[in-house]
């Protein structure tokens, strides 16, 4: 995946940040198990994977379901719903509440969060932080009836693995 430039912010310094919030949330872990949840470090964490996608190239990043894709085409013919940010949707799709359609990060925050953790800690770095999401991360337009048949974040380690699952539930990604 090619990594596109965002401001003077490099993907590589955006992993930095993030990778100091994760060190920081993993002290809190160890430290305050049954709490370190409800702290405001938690949510800047959890709300900081979202922000790599200023990082991505969106046309590698974005997929469509088969479905998704087909509806996305009733309306508009000749377009491709893959070119869509979740910016875009209000112009498309009759809100995100009651729209048919839903964008969702097929490789989660969760499953980064947990590569973060399994990773020894001298390969914390900002370095295999990019790497981690070059690789891994993808969103993708689905309707929301298929969003139902999904587990919420438990979809294995990889983006591979993620796809697998949406293949399970008989969403086939393109």
């Amino acid at each position: 995946m090619r990594v596109m430039a965002h401001r003077s912010t490099t993907l590589e310094a955006y992993a930095d940040i993030v990778l100091s919030i994760a060190t920081l949330c993993n002290k809190e872990r160890l430290e305050n198990p049954k709490s370190y949840k409800g702290l405001h470090i938690w949510y800047l964490y959890r709300q900081a994977f979202y922000g790599f996608a200023e990082f991505i190239d969106w046309k590698t990043a974005c997929r469509a379901s088969e479905r998704a894709l087909e509806k996305y085409r009733e309306e508009d013919p000749s377009g491709d719903i893959r070119t869509q940010k979740w910016s875009d949707q209000p112009r498309f799709d009759n809100g995100r509440q009651k729209g048919k359609f839903h964008l969702e990060h097929v490789y989660t925050g969760d499953m980064f969060r947990g590569a973060i953790e399994t990773l020894p800690e001298k390969e914390r770095t900002p370095q295999n932080i990019t790497r981690l999401i070059q690789d891994n991360y993808c969103v993708a337009w689905i309707l929301k009836k298929e969003n139902a048949l999904l587990p919420r974040s438990n979809r294995g380690k990889t983006l591979e693995d993620a796809i697998n699952i949406y293949s399970r539930h008989g969403i086939r990604l393109l």
